[in-house]
């Protein structure tokens, strides 16, 4: 009997000690892993919601981008329909010019 209660029984309440220390500590690490999986969660949440932003902010530059194109191109034709005119205009004054010194021909003096 000696031999159990000091033997069996001390290591029996060292297997229990350990046991509810191995126990703590599991419920410890599940308690940490599921707090790293909520934190994760969320950075996953925070990254699609950066991947939604950044298509955004894309697709708004692309637009920006082709209207910018879009108002080079009509300047463009606004500054070459300009030149037209300009050229039109020194043509009317150089065909004014040549009325006009055929008309003092006919002049009576």
């Amino acid at each position: 009997m000696e031999f159990i209660d000091k033997m069996v029984l001390g290591s029996y309440d060292t297997l229990v000690e350990t046991s509810d220390a191995y126990k703590e500590s599991a419920e410890y690490v599940d308690s940490m892993m599921s707090n790293f999986s909520k934190m994760s969660d969320r950075v996953q949440n925070d990254l699609e919601r950066i991947q939604e932003n950044t298509r955004d902010v894309n697709e708004s530059v692309q637009q920006a981008t082709d209207a910018v194109s879009d108002a080079a191109e009509k300047a463009c034709d606004v500054s070459g329909n300009i030149n037209g005119i300009n050229n039109d205009a020194e043509k009317a004054t150089h065909i004014s010019d040549d009325l006009g010194e055929a008309v003092n021909k006919f002049k009576v003096n």
